[in-house]
């Protein structure tokens, strides 16, 4: 029955993420009273403030559902809208003396999504993209002020799909929300899918030959590969136009 229960929440779910509209699912489960049994995590961002200058659209729970609507408008995929979703449910933590601030909201929001999928039966692909939104989508938020070092050390344990993902819910991220920087065109996605793309295209064999490199030490090859990949970000971030 269990089983049968979590089946039916997860396809009405997928369902809503169809929609042209997503978050109407939601809001007519908060308005109903069934927001709080069914997802305890989304209700726990009603009411939790952010920030005016960079929300002014409202609460972390509006936001959310901001995000989840541009996600779909877009055209992105009902996976998507869940990572949409789920970026913020760390907010839903921040204790009320903090607000509008939500210090590490990211990691926070980590063990939720992490329940939140077990709870659905959500694995594989979409969970662990989910949890990579989750964490990272800030730090595609502060590229700019990001050493080359730290973004290589950061982001080369990940594949090049799961990055692309981070980088396009970064821009849904952004576009739900009403800020002071609203004027500017938000082109982080764009730096961000760049330098990830053309540092994970990088191979030894660009510059050295096969016989060179059996010659070399595993930490040398490590040591070359990383200061590469460096080098490649710098570049990018150095010649980037915003």
């Amino acid at each position: 029955m269990e089983i049968l229960q979590k089946n039916r929440v997860y396809v009405e779910l997928w369902k809503a993420f169809s929609e042209q509209k997503p978050s109407r699912f939601f809001t007519t489960l908060r308005d109903t009273n069934l927001l709080e049994p069914l997802f305890p995590e989304v209700f726990a961002l009603i009411g939790q403030t952010q920030p005016v200058k960079w929300h002014a659209e409202g609460d972390a729970f509006d936001h959310t559902m901001l995000v989840m609507d541009k996600t779909a408008e877009n055209k992105l995929s009902p996976d998507h809208v869940f990572y949409a979703l789920c970026h913020d449910l760390g907010k839903g933590l921040t204790p009320k003396h903090l607000l509008p601030k939500h210090y590490g909201h990211e990691k926070a929001g980590v063990p939720v999504v992490h329940g939140l999928c077990d709870r659905l039966g959500i694995s594989g692909k979409t969970k662990r993209q989910a949890l990579i939104v989750t964490q990272y989508h800030m730090h595609v938020h502060k590229i700019h002020e990001m050493k080359p070092s730290t973004i290589v050390n950061t982001f080369s344990k990940f594949i090049l799909d799961d990055l692309l993902v981070l980088a396009d819910m970064s821009h849904m991220d952004s576009l739900g929300k009403i800020s002071e920087d609203d004027h500017k065109e938000y082109k982080n996605h764009l730096l961000f899918s760049k330098m990830m793309s053309n540092a994970q295209l990088y191979s030894l064999k660009n510059d050295y030959t096969v016989d060179q490199i059996k010659s070399m030490s595993v930490d040398k090859i490590k040591k070359i590969i990383f200061d590469k990949k460096v080098s490649i970000v710098k570049a990018e971030k150095d010649n980037f136009v915003y």
